[in-house]
């Protein structure tokens, strides 16, 4: 094996490698986008609960709270008045 041959074999292992390291380069921007995608939805989503919560007038603290929790607890039966 003369040293061109071995020029060759080295330059094509390189290309290779770095036709490999930009194609993963790639992907990690892909993933990156999208990850940053759901950030902003959940932010944008979270925004918008806050700007319903405050537009919306509270009787009090318990009915905050329960707006607040997520939506697929069981909300309590309210109990009848007690008679006196």
């Amino acid at each position: 094996m003369d040293i061109q041959n071995t020029f060759y074999l080295l330059g094509i292992l390189f290309m290779v490698l770095g036709i490999f390291i930009l194609i993963g380069i790639v992907v990690m921007l892909f993933y990156i986008k999208k990850k940053i995608g759901d950030i902003h939805d959940f932010i944008e989503l979270r925004v918008d609960e806050l700007t319903s919560l405050t537009l919306k007038p509270v009787k009090n603290a318990a009915d905050l709270v329960r707006d607040l929790l997520p939506s697929s607890t069981p909300k309590r039966a309210s109990r009848p008045a007690r008679k006196r």
